[in-house]
């Protein structure tokens, strides 16, 4: 549903990218044959190699982003342990074991529908 409107603009850019190379890759037809061909070379390494950089960029970034994330649900598990043991918080529940029951509790408008025709 969502990707039609970006596959169109991607369809016209391709076209215009085209018509506006069209004339000098006509000129240059026979050219491109004969002694060109260490452009498409250069371009081909060119593009992995910024392909290679770009994505252990990427990998870094997430790495690192995991890393502080971990950190920082060992230091928030710690916290509310220590808060537990001195009784002044719930105990800690890992996300996994959460189980909400949509019937069992009624919807916050639900609530105040009640309590307003109380």
């Amino acid at each position: 549903d969502t990707s039609g409107p970006a596959l169109n603009i991607l369809i016209k850019l391709t076209s215009i990218v085209s018509l506006v190379l069209a004339p000098t890759l006509r000129t240059r037809q026979s050219a491109f044959e004969e002694d060109s061909w260490w452009i498409a070379i250069i371009v081909l390494a060119v593009t992995s190699i910024i392909a290679y950089v770009a994505t252990t960029q990427i990998d870094a970034t997430f790495t690192k982003n995991e890393e502080t994330a971990e950190e920082e649900l060992k230091q928030a598990r710690a916290h509310a342990e220590a808060m537990r043991t001195g009784g002044a918080a719930a105990p800690v529940v890992d996300a996994e074991e959460v189980v909400v029951d949509a019937e069992a509790a009624p919807a916050p408008a639900e609530e105040a529908k009640e309590e307003a025709a109380e």
